[in-house]
């Protein structure tokens, strides 16, 4: 066995692959090769949009929220904080230190729209969050026991002005 660091937090399980060399007396090498899941967390959660695509602004958006143990079956009573987040870009000039030149650089930032706490039970639990405009959502879910998190985002797109994504914004 090894012991997982403490100070760990990986956003979910984790896969590990072990490998073994074996030389012949004439040098030729035998390798295997093994796989196993890691859990670093006692719970993990699930979250989930109700329908694909783009959202609708001033709309309720419908989500589920679970909680499981490693082993896949539901886990009740851990308190869950789910944060609700508009996903803004600012284009910002920035000096290259290494060129002197100066270039426009594109940075994210999350702010909060709506906070709320649920508690696990042995069924998904419905999730409401309401678009205020156009642009991109972030639902946040924390399980305040075991520490593990996840996450869902969305766009709320229709009629109208609606912001040129800028993950890429060189395209």
């Amino acid at each position: 066995t090894y012991p997982i660091p403490a100070n760990w937090s990986p956003p979910s399980a984790l896969r590990g692959i072990a490998s073994a060399t074996v030389l012949e007396p004439g040098g030729r090498g035998v390798t295997a090769y093994r796989t196993f899941m890691i859990h670093p967390y006692s719970a993990y959660i699930g979250l989930r949009k109700l329908q694909e695509g783009y959202e609708t602004p001033h709309q309720p958006t419908g989500l589920e929220c679970v909680v499981v143990n490693p082993r896949g079956e539901t886990v009740t009573g851990h308190d869950i904080e789910v944060f609700f987040y508009r996903v803004v870009w600012q284009s910002v000039l920035r000096r290259d230190d290494y060129t002197g030149q100066y270039k426009y650089c594109s940075e994210q930032h999350e702010e909060l729209v709506d906070r709320f706490n649920l508690v696990s039970s042995d069924h998904p639990l419905p999730i409401k969050v309401k678009p205020d405009d156009y642009g991109k959502f972030k639902v946040y879910a924390r399980d305040n026991q075991s520490g593990a998190a996840a996450s869902v985002e969305f766009y709320a797109s229709g009629w109208g002005y609606a912001p040129w994504a800028m993950e890429n914004p060189g395209r």
